[in-house]
C-alpha cells in the first residue's frame, strides 16, 4: 500500500475493529487490532518520511544547480 489515503483508512478500519472487539471482551484480538493499526501508521510515517526527503532534495538539487565553483574552489551564485 502506498496511497496516503488508503493506509489512512485502514488505521482507521483497524482501531475501529479494536474498539468492537474490546466491547465483546475479547483482550487478544483488541491487540491484534492494535498491532495491525501501529503497522499502519509507521508505514503512514515511512511513507511521509520518504515524500518529505524528495522534496528536500529536489529543493537541494535545485539550489546547487544555481551555483559554480569559482578556480580557487569557491562556490558563486549564478542567480
Amino acid at each position: 500500500m502506498s496511497n496516503p489515503l488508503n493506509i489512512e483508512k485502514a488505521i482507521s478500519k483497524f482501531q475501529q475493529l479494536a474498539k468492537d472487539a474490546q466491547s465483546s471482551g475479547d483482550p487478544v484480538l483488541v491487540e491484534n487490532y492494535l498491532q495491525h493499526a501501529d503497522h499502519y501508521s509507521r508505514k503512514l510515517a515511512e511513507l511521509n518520511g520518504k515524500t518529505h526527503n524528495t522534496e528536500n532534495k529536489n529543493q537541494f538539487s535545485d539550489d546547487t544547480s544555481k551555483k559554480s565553483v569559482n578556480s580557487d574552489n569557491t562556490l558563486e551564485n549564478n542567480s
